[in-house]
């Protein structure tokens, strides 16, 4: 009893309940960014991540959903202007190299 008394104590005292979406993404963006374009990122800013979204999915009301859905439109853009890069090459040989510049 005397351990969850102080487990809730802690969980009040870390201001938990005070979690916004918003300001943990926009902490995460830029990481999440480097990542996608193969960009070296600290292993401060790795850990970091995992606590963001730790924060984000265990605090936010339907963080799990929030996170999942500006991931997945982070990582739209990021294959759309990808394939910008690579589609206007016309010929076989220039997409293939192209393609292969753009992923590797």
């Amino acid at each position: 009893m005397a351990q969850h008394k102080m487990e809730s104590l802690l969980l009040l005292g870390s201001n938990n309940n005070n979690v916004i979406f918003e300001e943990e993404w926009a902490k995460s963006l830029p990481v999440v960014r480097n990542l996608l374009c193969r960009q070296n990122v600290s292993k401060f800013e790795w850990q970091d991540l995992f606590s963001t979204n730790n924060r984000i999915t265990s605090w936010v009301d339907s963080g799990n959903e929030k996170l999942l859905s500006v991931l997945k439109e982070e990582l739209t853009k990021h294959v759309g202007e990808a394939a910008n890069k690579i589609l206007p090459h016309s010929d076989v040989d220039s997409l293939l190299k192209a393609y292969i510049q753009e992923w590797e």
